[in-house]
C-alpha cells in the first residue's frame, strides 16, 4: 500500500493538565510545503483550534469543561503521510486553505 492520505495528531490539555490525544486521516498525499504553511499559521507554531479548520475534538464530552479555566485550543503534534482510510471529509487542500484563513498568530 502507497501513503495516499495524511494522518494529523494533535493534543487537548485542560485546565488540570489533563491530556486527550486526538487523530484524524484526511483524503490526499501531504507534501512538506503544505505542512509548513500549516505550522506558520498556527500560534506560536504550536497551538489551533480543530473546530475552525474542520477537525474534530469532543475534549468537552471528555471531561469536565469548565469555561472560566478550559479553552478550545490543542497542540499539533504531527503531520505524516498515511495508507490509512479519511476518517473526516476534507481533502488537503481543504485543510490547508481552512488554517490559512483561521492563521491564529495575527489574532
Amino acid at each position: 500500500m502507497t501513503d495516499k492520505n495524511t494522518l494529523i495528531r494533535y493534543t487537548y490539555r485542560d485546565a488540570a493538565n489533563y491530556k486527550f490525544h486526538y487523530c484524524a486521516v484526511i483524503a490526499g498525499a501531504i507534501t512538506d510545503g503544505q505542512i509548513s504553511t500549516i505550522f506558520h499559521c498556527l500560534d506560536d507554531q504550536t497551538f489551533f483550534i480543530p473546530r475552525q479548520v474542520g477537525l474534530p475534538c469532543d475534549y468537552a464530552r471528555d471531561c469536565d469543561y469548565d469555561e472560566q479555566l478550559d479553552h478550545p485550543w490543542c497542540e499539533l503534534d504531527s503531520v505524516e503521510q498515511t495508507s490509512l482510510q479519511p476518517t473526516v471529509e476534507l481533502t488537503v487542500e481543504q485543510l490547508v486553505r481552512s488554517f490559512e484563513k483561521a492563521k491564529w498568530e495575527d489574532g
